[in-house]
């Protein structure tokens, strides 16, 4: 049975990433999510709050209510004080992950795709979905 996707973008500079996402999902379907990329702080502070004032912020709501993974991608800088308080609280509620999309350099990717696609795949990683080519970070190697 194919179980429910929910996906949110709150700011244009990741949409590369939550396409990406989309298209690893795609490949995935039998699973639930709920993934916000990119993730503003205006997002996160409302979440953490419990304001819900649009769909997005109600459907994250419903997710901590009942208890199921939440993915944030947070994308700011620079970080403020109020903005890592607010990560910090939602980092205690159980299921809510926070994922910065940092690109990360350790898989030698050849090309900006190769990073985007890096990215995803450690986004939907929680959920259980595996990206083919992804690597994960093992140590140094000899």
């Amino acid at each position: 049975m194919k179980k429910r996707i929910i996906v949110g973008a709150t700011g244009a500079s990741g949409i590369p990433i939550l396409t990406k996402c989309l298209e690893l999902i795609k490949e995935n379907p039998d699973f639930e999510t709920h993934l916000i990329v990119p993730c503003s702080m205006k997002t996160a502070a409302g979440i953490h709050c419990g304001y819900t004032d649009n769909l997005i912020l109600r459907a994250a709501d419903v997710t901590l209510k009942e208890q199921r993974t939440l993915v944030l991608a947070a994308r700011e800088t620079t970080l403020s004080s109020i903005y890592l308080r607010n990560l910090y609280e939602l980092s205690l509620i159980p299921g809510v992950r926070i994922i910065p999309p940092m690109m990360t350099f350790y898989h030698k990717p050849e090309n900006l795709d190769e990073m985007i696609y890096h990215i995803a795949a450690k986004l939907i990683e929680p959920f259980g979905i595996e990206a083919k080519e992804y690597r994960r970070w093992n140590g140094l190697s000899q």
